[in-house]
């Protein structure tokens, strides 16, 4: 960086866990929103030799606000492209094919009078070496029941459920 180094206060989690006898990584992230070079480089640090979703981890059930639609070219499109070239199955197409799956478009005040702002698809669920591909998933947050008292969503951006097979 002509800067210099600098510091992102934004990472990951990472658990290995077992469900039903199934052994498997579970990794959380939430990659930069707003330059997407940092956000690839990020992505590519999830899944460089000593990440926490390397390829050494399988099978790995990796969650979050990837900020990067696979509808999208390069540069934005590139941390997902990413994560797919290292293996990782994305269970919305998976369970949905082609159907849009946008789980983004609320403002930031929530106050939106519909979901007809969605128009990305930027949070993913994503697996690689499940044992089946994912059967369901749907998108959570986006019925008018959900709204707050006074007329607000829950988050500005919808909920991801997948059955999973890790």
């Amino acid at each position: 960086s002509a800067f210099g180094p600098f510091t992102l206060k934004a990472s990951w989690v990472a658990a290995d866990v077992t469900v039903n006898e199934r052994a498997f990584r579970f990794v959380t992230t939430h990659l930069e929103p707003f330059d997407p070079f940092v956000r690839a480089d990020q992505a590519a640090e999830l899944i460089s030799a000593g990440g926490p979703a390397a390829g050494s981890y399988d099978p790995v059930v990796l969650v979050g606000d990837i900020n990067s639609d696979p509808n999208d070219p390069a540069p934005h499109g590139t941390a997902f492209d990413l994560l797919v070239s290292a293996g990782f199955a994305d269970t919305w197409v998976q369970a949905n094919g082609l159907v849009a799956g946008f789980t983004h478009g609320f403002g930031e005040l929530l106050n939106d009078p519909d979901a007809s702002g969605f128009d990305t698809r930027i949070d993913h669920v994503l697996t690689r070496g499940a044992e089946a591909p994912a059967s369901k998933a749907r998108l959570t947050g986006l019925d008018p029941d959900n709204r707050t008292p006074s007329g607000l969503w829950p988050s500005d951006h919808a909920g991801i459920t997948a059955m999973l097979f890790p």
